[in-house]
């Protein structure tokens, strides 16, 4: 890919992250999360275009090379330290971590 975030690439004008947040979105009040690792300061500045109200929380992995799992655990430790843990009464979580989006060849 040439280095690009994949999660940036556009489609129909929107980038994937988007439409995968608001695919999120629209399954209703949920809590959502984006694990950057690579190429996250390029992604944090389009997070910070968009309305306040459709942007996640996002945190960032160190050790983006590491085990997948630590990207999964530093997202779900996100949205418990806004929550004060997680209980049985917690809105549903959704993480996801923009480094993990395929995109086909097709679309590239």
């Amino acid at each position: 890919m040439g280095g690009r975030a994949k999660c940036l690439l556009t489609v129909q004008g929107l980038s994937l992250l988007e439409r995968l947040v608001r695919s999120v979105r629209n399954l209703g009040q949920l809590t959502s999360a984006v694990v950057l690792g690579h190429h996250a300061v390029e992604i944090q500045a389009h997070l910070a275009k968009w309305p306040p109200h459709l942007t996640p929380r996002h945190v960032i992995n160190p050790a983006p090379d590491d085990d997948p799992a630590t990207s999964l655990y530093l997202g779900l430790q996100a949205l418990d330290d806004n929550h004060g843990g997680c209980q049985a009464s917690c809105r549903m979580k959704v993480v996801y971590q923009a480094a993990f989006l395929r995109v086909p060849a097709s679309l590239v």
